[in-house]
């Protein structure tokens, strides 16, 4: 076989193996043909922090297959559909970083031909709010201090009360807007039981703490009114 015979010999195997093999031979970008007529209405939702839908219709007797990536040139990523009705396909793609930019494509495939999709892109929301840490110290007869923590910046805020379902005062917020919350209420009752609970709030939500509860201490002893008298010479007696 002459070299000319030899190429072109090459050359139909390679045709073959992307034929055959479309998945592999194309993961890092399936750049094939443009196929709007075969793909259509394709649209990502239910995106969370973690996980997406993709969406898609293809056209009779083509299998949709979408590839996935954080750079649009390299769709490493390659997904089967989660559930079809009809000709609507859908994808679920789980294990995503949060508040990050995904590109996608999706590549329909009917036995030897393929048919590619524009590169589209979404991204994933932040990781919802929470609370830890919150706490109480530093409890005297008439004043507390807290403490609490987000997962991210928040701004907040500390009701509390005598009933636990009645939080109707307010504690003072001394530090705020970032990550680590600080407060304090005076003017308590001593030796008193009270509840309280925290409300954070980002721009994605709002999160609310347990019902907790603190104990005021019980003021100092006192004695007041102290008189003296005499009755004898020898001693005194007092009430």
């Amino acid at each position: 076989m002459n070299a000319r015979g030899k190429i072109g010999a090459v050359l139909a195997l390679l045709f073959v193996l992307t034929a055959l093999f479309p998945a592999t031979m194309g993961a890092a970008s399936p750049n094939r043909s443009k196929g709007s007529q075969f793909i259509g209405k394709i649209q990502a939702s239910s995106i969370t922090a973690t996980g997406a839908e993709i969406s898609v219709v293809a056209s009779k007797g083509y299998t949709p297959r979408l590839y996935i990536g954080q750079e649009p040139s390299v769709l490493d990523r390659i997904e089967e559909p989660s559930s079809r009705s009809d000709n609507k396909y859908v994808f679920r793609v789980d294990g995503l970083k949060p508040q990050t930019t995904y590109f996608y494509q999706i590549a329909a495939v009917s036995g030897k031909k393929v048919r590619s999709s524009d590169v589209q892109s979404f991204s994933t929301l932040p990781d919802a709010l929470t609370l830890s840490g919150v706490k109480f110290y530093s409890a005297n007869e008439t004043s507390v201090k807290f403490e609490w923590t987000t997962s991210g910046n928040a701004t907040s805020a500390l009701y509390f009360g005598l009933d636990p379902l009645k939080l109707d005062q307010s504690a003072k917020i001394v530090q705020d807007g970032g990550t680590l919350h600080l407060g304090y209420a005076d003017q308590l009752k001593p030796a008193t039981t009270y509840y309280y609970r925290v409300v954070a709030s980002d721009a994605n939500g709002t999160v609310k703490s347990d019902v907790l509860k603190f104990n005021t201490t019980a003021g100092l002893l006192t004695v007041a009114n102290v008189q003296t008298y005499t009755t004898e010479a020898t001693f005194t007696k007092f009430q």
